[in-house]
């Protein structure tokens, strides 16, 4: 993720640099193989994420079920905690590299 966002950093200051139209189509034009990944990455995100959402809705189903089990209820407070602070990163990730598309892009 690093490396990807720092290529794409490197492309809009590139694109930022240009004088011309001309040279803007010519960053566009190389930042493609960039954009691409980008979108590959995104959609490994959004199934990462989909993915995440699937055993929020599980744990939550489970949790109707451990009734007074004091453990087994800390056990899914964990679960669903480590659940959030994945999500939230993901999240994040997702949103640079839209901002990255964006600026890119226009």
């Amino acid at each position: 993720m690093g490396t990807l966002l720092r290529e794409a950093k490197s492309v809009i200051a590139e694109k930022g640099r240009a004088a011309s139209a001309i040279q803007k189509a010519g960053v566009l034009a190389r930042a493609v193989p960039v954009l691409e990944r980008i979108q590959a990455t995104q959609a490994t995100l959004q199934n990462r994420m989909s993915a995440v959402e699937v055993e929020l809705r599980m744990l939550d189903r489970d949790w109707l079920n451990t009734g007074g089990d004091a453990p087994r209820r800390e056990q899914a407070l964990t679960t669903a905690e480590q659940l959030y602070h994945l999500l939230a990163f993901m999240e994040r990730w997702s949103s640079q590299l839209q901002e990255c598309v964006v600026q890119i892009t226009i």
